[in-house]
């Protein structure tokens, strides 16, 4: 974990680390204050409120997986590949979660996502930009796998909605389960929404 000098770094890394690992109702303000040994008045001196920690802790975390974004779907890559080096990377990600919580953390954003419902609609917003941030990325992908031929022409923005929804859902199932399994086999699961037949694991 990289070292914080500056107290609202801090307290974003924490929220990031405990939200994620329990819960947002589960995790108190009183808690990632003494999990990041500081003071409840510099909580307050930097955030009006835990949602709003919360927010900024999701912004950390997006700039990180942006650039993991960025990486896996460059353009220099064929389209499937990217797909692949994504899934690839993923599932690599969780098992180092893994190993490190002994739980299986799925999709940040879907976690909280699914934790808050229909309330703390700031959250929502937010979380709702960088999920429609993903599909973008997915959409784009798909269009170059129909331009060089690699998939049939088909509605590009829905197979994205699709695919993310794949892949999230079984980030999910392995959260709940506490099994990497349904991840692991979300490679397989996307080259078969995609129309390709997949290698990669005996039927």
């Amino acid at each position: 974990m990289p070292r914080h000098t500056d107290s609202r770094e801090r307290l974003i890394q924490t929220a990031s680390e405990l939200v994620w690992r329990q819960s947002y109702y589960g995790t108190s303000v009183d808690a990632i204050c003494e999990h990041c040994q500081i003071k409840k008045g510099s909580f307050y001196h930097h955030f009006p409120s835990k949602q709003a920690l919360v927010i900024a802790a999701l912004d950390h975390q997006w700039q990180g997986f942006r650039h993991f974004l960025d990486e896996s779907f460059s353009s220099s890559l064929p389209p499937i590949e990217r797909f692949r080096t994504y899934l690839k990377g993923t599932f690599a990600s969780q098992l180092q979660h893994f190993e490190q919580a002994h739980f299986v953390l799925g999709c940040p954003l879907y976690s909280l996502g699914t934790e808050i419902g229909t309330q703390e609609p700031e959250i929502r917003a937010k979380i709702d930009d960088h999920l429609g941030t993903m599909a973008r990325y997915f959409t784009t992908t798909l269009r170059d796998a129909i331009a060089s031929g690699d998939i049939p022409a088909c509605d590009s923005e829905l197979l994205a909605r699709q695919i993310l929804s794949f892949c999230e859902g079984s980030m999910s199932l392995g959260r709940i389960g506490n099994t990497l399994r349904p991840i692991q086999d979300m490679e397989s699961g996307v080259m078969r929404l995609l129309g390709i037949a997949s290698i990669d694991r005996a039927a």
